[in-house]
């Protein structure tokens, strides 16, 4: 029992889980001011509400030390609240968290008996209804952190329950029981809680983790996609230099084929060549368009000659493929660079 209750107050850290126990430690933070703004709230409301049956005295004395601790840690958080990177950093925040936590539920525990009227059963009812709108709302926030949730919660009820149980008769002994109920309750509420939001930690950072790792595999594949580009533009010229040579080549072959057989197969292979040829004109083109080699050279013209050149020039390849190619009529003028545009165009169709 001893050591699940050491467990469960000391949240264990280490480097596999640092970056969830950071993150835990930072929302507790980001809460701080909304925590001490409501617990001074609470505070002088509460003092104005028994001023008239409890000691001034005892009621400035509590409410002043609660202050100081409030302020202490306000300032304590404002203050660390970036230094969080390293593992020994947080296992220092933890210790002064865990201390902050316990001097807050003290005082508030004290207060649940110090402001306790033995003799007026309205005020105890108030009393215990304003000590558990304040334990509901730390059971909101302290999950974040769940250790803190745990002392909190425990030092704000079991005191208040065990100023009831004293009183001994019947009416407080089922108060009593309720508290102790209402804090069974909050604990269990507040670990289910904190487990919630311990996995949303691991899965957004998993998620974040995953989303680098994609941003590099993604800027791997650019950097090689531009490498190869640059190297087909560089290379451009010593590729074309064989397929120029073999168009010229089976040009000159046709002197040298007889009969009908062979000058159709030279005529489909002088075929083969100028779609061979094509295609890789096209491919470098585009590998000279990635890698920036081709500088726009941007002007304005009319745009009808040269959809009717690709009309006319393409019209016979749709109709051996028992396709209709129709290029509608467009007069107006467009700013670019002409040879790009058509190089495109021409990806297009093919």
């Amino acid at each position: 029992m001893s050591s699940q209750l050491a467990k469960l107050l000391s949240c264990d850290m280490n480097e596999n889980n640092l970056p969830v126990r950071a993150e835990q430690m930072r929302a507790r933070l980001r809460a701080y001011p909304l925590m001490i703004g409501v617990q001074v709230l609470v505070a002088l409301m509460l003092v104005v509400l028994v001023w008239d049956v409890v000691a001034h005295q005892v009621l400035l004395v509590w409410l002043g030390v609660l202050f100081v601790e409030l302020a202490a840690e306000f300032f304590y958080a404002s203050r660390e609240v970036v230094k969080l990177d390293s593992l020994d950093e947080c296992r220092l925040w933890r210790r002064r968290l865990l201390v902050s936590v316990s001097l807050a539920g003290l005082i508030w525990g004290a207060g649940g008996i110090l402001l306790f009227v033995p003799d007026n059963f309205t005020y105890q009812v108030i009393l215990i209804c304003v000590y558990l709108g304040v334990s509901a709302g730390a059971a909101t926030t302290n999950p974040v952190f769940a250790p803190s949730l745990y002392i909190y919660i425990s030092l704000l009820i079991l005191p208040l329950a065990f100023i009831n149980a004293l009183v001994g008769d019947h009416d407080h002994f089922m108060l009593a029981g309720l508290l102790v109920v209402y804090w069974a309750f909050l604990l269990k509420s507040g670990r289910e809680l904190a487990k919630i939001f311990e996995l949303s930690l691991h899965r957004a950072i998993e998620n974040e983790y995953l989303i680098e790792q994609l941003v590099a595999e993604k800027h791997r594949a650019e950097r090689a996609n531009e490498m190869k580009s640059r190297f087909l533009a560089a290379a451009s010229h010593d590729l074309r230099q064989p397929m120029h040579a073999l168009a010229m080549l089976v040009g000159a072959l046709k002197e040298y084929v007889q009969g009908e057989q062979g000058r159709a197969l030279q005529e489909k292979v002088e075929h083969s060549v100028e779609v061979l040829g094509g295609m890789l004109d096209t491919l470098l083109d585009v590998a000279r368009l990635d890698a920036g080699v081709i500088t726009p050279n941007y002007e304005r013209f009319a745009m009808q000659p040269l959809l009717k050149r690709l009309r006319d020039e393409y019209k016979l390849f749709a109709d051996k493929q028992g396709l209709r190619l129709e290029v509608s009529s467009f007069d107006g003028m467009v700013c670019t660079d002409p040879m790009l545009l058509e190089i495109v165009l021409r990806n297009l169709l093919s």
